[in-house]
């Protein structure tokens, strides 16, 4: 029987477009044109863009351009980038109520957490997001994306601690106009659905009203955070380091899994972030230390045979018979 967050999971990944990307790469830019302005040093700026390019991909990927057309034309491999991963850990809270997955694998702490203790977690991470809005410059474009995800982030983990939301974070968190939300408070016949105290709109009020609405989703982070601690109880009280029946792999932004054959290089398979990879020989160890990992990354070749580094954002289940099948036949060819 597939849970509800499986299917939300599922609905996420096929709906998401990772927007907040191009924000992203936009700020990138930004940032590379001010160091030449504060510097006089273009050539200096271009090593210098170009190196960080380089360790967000992790590989030497090749540069025909300038520095601005990389970044503009290759952001399909940097799906390492920890920025970008962040934004589609947040999306997927705002948008779908789904635990962020840097919550749960970057601190086994939040394994058995209380629903409150997960909660200021969870508002911890949000507020990462809001640190980076304020630090932008005010004519470094509007950042759409960003700022609607961020803005919705906060919204959903506000009302759901029981706090006062904004007139802005709650347009946001259902893609609609502020002015919407205002006709809401003052309409012209009838008692409003929520009030406002000083441009603060009780969690109450935003919830009943949220609930009302046919597109949103209810917020499923606490049963993410049950069932991710049952399955850490599952393999605990097995006792080893491979399950039985099933296993869960890492899967990165373009979709590739954590393959047994496809990621096996001529030293097994090389697990970690950029400058601290280690080559591990048997598969299955090497799942162990992706789950271990604050962000699971593993090199893989992609469609033009470059090796590069991806990293992880959910987990896919998996059968252990299916993925030893798959070693046999690989080691077969």
């Amino acid at each position: 029987m597939v849970s509800e967050i499986e299917v939300r999971f599922e609905e996420f990944r096929k709906t998401y477009q990772d927007f907040e990307t191009s924000d992203l790469v936009g700020l990138v830019i930004k940032a590379g044109q001010f160091l030449e302005l504060v510097t006089w040093e273009p050539d200096a700026t271009r090593k210098a863009m170009n190196l960080l390019y380089h360790e967000i991909v992790g590989y030497d990927a090749p540069l025909e351009s300038g520095w601005r057309e990389n970044w503009l034309s290759a952001w399909s491999e940097l799906g390492a980038s920890k920025a970008s991963d962040y934004f589609v850990d947040l999306n997927q809270f705002a948008f779908f109520g789904l635990c962020p997955d840097h919550v749960t694998r970057g601190d086994a702490n939040t394994i058995g957490l209380t629903k409150n203790a997960l909660a200021r977690s969870i508002h911890s991470f949000v507020q990462r997001g809001r640190e980076l809005l304020s630090s932008i410059p005010a004519d470094w474009g509007e950042n759409i994306e960003l700022k609607r995800t961020v803005l919705a982030a906060e919204a959903r983990i506000a009302t759901d601690m029981g706090r006062p939301v904004s007139i802005e974070q709650l347009a946001a968190l259902c893609r609609v106009g502020e002015k919407s939300i205002r006709n809401l408070l003052t309409p012209k016949t009838g008692d409003p659905d929520m009030k406002s105290n000083g441009g603060m709109i009780d969690a109450a009020d935003a919830q009943r009203w949220l609930k009302k609405r046919g597109d949103y989703k209810s917020s499923i982070w606490w049963t993410t955070q049950n069932a991710i601690a049952t399955e850490g109880q599952v393999e605990a009280a097995k006792g080893s380091g491979v399950l039985d029946e099933v296993v869960f792999v890492p899967v990165a932004r373009d979709g590739s899994w954590f393959h047994p054959v496809e990621c096996r290089n001529a030293r097994g398979y090389t697990v970690g972030s950029k400058g601290s990879e280690a080559p591990i020989a048997d598969y299955f160890e090497a799942l162990k230390l992706l789950a271990k990992a604050p962000t699971p990354s593993w090199r893989r070749p992609n469609e033009n045979g470059h090796w590069g580094i991806v990293a992880g954002y959910q987990w896919a289940r998996k059968e252990a018979s299916e993925l030893h099948k798959l070693l046999d036949e690989g080691t077969a060819l």
